[in-house]
């Protein structure tokens, strides 16, 4: 069994072309070698196969989509939206699941070194989006399908590349794959959803220019380049359709279309390009739009007003206390850097500081000052596109949002708009047609880099390096499916026996029971991914007002290793308040119990004392 499921699920080499490699002969001659180019491709139909034949698996995905059909007035999840719904008419029937697919290049050495991009390489990743979402964000459920270096992409090109994975997109869509558990039995088709990816990596595959100083830079619509810069509002007549798609591939001209070759994807059945390609939040604001922002807002409080100084803002950012995004805590900045309107921090660093930015220096901030709007604007807008459900609406005022935000942006700073602030005008049609921007993003996939960075940094032998790879890869992906498990939904940290008559009279007239099994007081629990432990702010419930109602964690209890009390602190939502961008709170002399399944929201927020000693939440989405 063993032998079959892993000789199943490694990849086969698949030949592109040929390279001359130089070669010193014995007689000390030196002569230049003709050496065959090759990539791995994975057989996709084999890795689905065994992934839901999983336990659980399967059934999850199905009940999770029914589910998803039924809340239909909001966005969740691709699944609820118009590109899929045009395509599982074509189906009937059948049950089929999309595919999400990731592009991009990673470098496997030292990226400053003399050899650098010599390794480097290109992978595809897939994804089934419509599994439950806690599944979704760990790396066990990203599979690789295709690696190859990225020197042969450029100088074979995409059609040749890609071929082998065209092919077998077309043979799930067409074939799909038998599955046979417990459960289920019976055949599931896969069809392409939506290609992933940065806006470079993007361009590069599907044929648009990958020159964001072109003449038309983006791959939604046709607005010159002249026009992106001083941009405050989108021309829904500029935007790209099929016929003009098809019109500028015959012509050929890049300078006046910004295509350079017809999209080799098409060849996939059923794909749309100028419907099946997402956006990237990740690139477009957390290293883009908010690092030109709260540049600007930085070096103009600290240099054009003089209200507090960089070393001020360090200080905040090194001794406040970020709570569950401690992970993601941000650097120290530098003059130098904020002079060049830009801030050197990782995506998730930027998140925090953007999240945050308020609480840092917002009590030094003059109240109704202008500039600090253009903070609140972006705040709004991170808060909307990292939303994991959204109501249709929204989507309307997002696009209201992006004007307002890019106008005061020009007004200001009295720069030229780049790319990115343009792609965000494009936000509410890409919501409308493929579902939340946070399911698009490339936080996920990038991660899933490190693996192989990982294994390339353990072997000194670069020969053959895609192969290499794709076997420790695959390797790690056959003891998953070994296992036969994805692993357990609960896990505690040190926790201890609850003998206490006290402490289990309050629990049961809670619980409104007679007895348990057990009950046990845990320092800290994770849940399907996300970790609680003490002094962390829970969403309750919403009150009359519209306003949260939170519970600081005090202890929580594991009662028969699979129901999980939270005994929370209960705090009075005062106001939200805008100069911060949270809502102050106030603590009560009470204690109330919840049950997790039926908290509001099931991400814990952070809490923060400003110098004027009121207490604010952070609300994260």
């Amino acid at each position: 069994f063993r032998r079959v499921l892993f000789r199943s699920c490694v990849g086969c080499v698949w030949f592109v072309g040929e390279r001359l490699n130089a070669q010193n002969n014995k007689n000390n001659s030196h002569s230049m070698v003709p050496v065959q180019s090759t990539e791995q491709i994975i057989p996709l139909r084999y890795i689905l196969k065994n992934f839901f034949q999983i336990k659980n698996v399967l059934l999850d995905t199905l009940e999770y989509v029914d589910k998803l059909k039924v809340h239909s007035s909001i966005l969740i999840n691709f699944v609820q939206c118009s590109v899929w719904k045009k395509k599982e008419k074509d189906h009937g029937t059948q049950i089929v699941l999309p595919i999400f697919l990731f592009c991009d290049d990673y470098e496997v050495g030292n990226a400053l070194g003399s050899h650098s991009g010599i390794h480097k390489l290109g992978a595809v990743y897939i994804s089934i989006p419509c599994i439950p979402p806690h599944r979704q964000s760990s790396l066990n459920t990203i599979f690789l399908a295709l690696l190859f270096h990225s020197s042969d992409r450029v100088k074979f090109g995409n059609n040749i590349i890609f071929k082998p994975l065209i092919d077998e997109l077309n043979y799930l869509r067409d074939t799909g794959v038998y599955i046979s558990t417990d459960d289920f039995k019976g055949t599931i088709k896969f069809e392409l959803g939506v290609i992933v990816g940065d806006n470079l990596g993007v361009h590069s595959i599907t044929g648009f220019v990958e020159s964001f100083s072109s003449n038309y830079p983006c791959r939604i619509c046709k607005m010159r380049k002249e026009d992106i810069q001083n941009q405050s509002s989108v021309d829904n007549n500029l935007i790209r359709t099929v016929e003009q798609y098809n019109l500028d591939v015959n012509e050929g001209d890049v300078s006046s279309s910004g295509i350079k070759e017809a999209c080799i994807w098409h060849k996939v059945l059923g794909f749309n390009v100028l419907e099946q390609v997402g956006m990237d939040i990740m690139h477009d604001i957390l290293e883009g739009v908010g690092k030109y922002d709260l540049a600007f807002l930085i070096s103009y409080y600290v240099e054009d007003l003089k209200i507090f100084t960089l070393q001020v803002l360090n200080e905040r950012i090194v001794c406040f206390d970020y709570g569950p995004d401690k992970g993601s805590k941000p650097c120290v900045l530098y003059i130098e850097h904020l002079r060049k309107k830009n801030i050197r921090l990782s995506a998730s660093e930027m998140m925090s500081l953007i999240r945050y930015f308020g609480l840092l220096i917002g009590h030094l901030v003059p109240l109704n000052d202008p500039v600090w709007c253009l903070y609140i604007l972006l705040r709004q807008i991170l808060d909307i596109v990292t939303s994991t459900s959204l109501q249709v609406g929204c989507c309307e005022l997002l696009q209201t949002l992006v004007s307002e935000h890019n106008d005061l942006y020009i007004k200001y700073s009295h720069q030229k708009l780049k790319p990115k602030y343009h792609f965000m005008f494009h936000y509410n049609t890409i919501i409308q047609q493929l579902g939340p921007l946070v399911n698009l993003w490339c936080m996920r996939f990038e991660a899933k880099h490190r693996l192989s960075k990982i294994s390339a940094n353990t072997t000194s032998n670069r020969r053959n390096i895609c192969k290499t790879l794709a076997i420790k890869h695959q390797l790690q992906l056959n003891n998953l499916f070994l296992k036969g498990t994805l692993g357990d939904d609960i896990e505690s940290g040190p926790s201890k026996k609850i003998i206490s008559n006290t402490d289990i009279k309050k629990i049961k007239e809670f619980m409104e029971i007679d007895s348990f099994e057990s009950l046990k007081l845990c320092t800290w629990i994770c849940i399907k991914g996300t970790k609680y432990q003490s002094k962390m702010v829970l969403t309750l419930d919403i009150d009359e007002n519209n306003l949260p109602k939170f519970g600081i964690i005090d202890d929580i209890y594991l009662c028969n290793n699979k129901v999980i009390i939270f005994q929370c602190l209960s705090v009075k939502t005062i106001i939200f308040y805008e100069h911060y961008f949270s809502f102050e709170i106030k603590h009560e002399n009470s204690l109330v119990f919840v049950y997790h399944h039926m908290l509001y929201s099931h991400i814990p927020n952070n809490i923060s004392v400003m110098p004027n000693g009121c207490t604010y939440v952070t609300l994260k989405k």
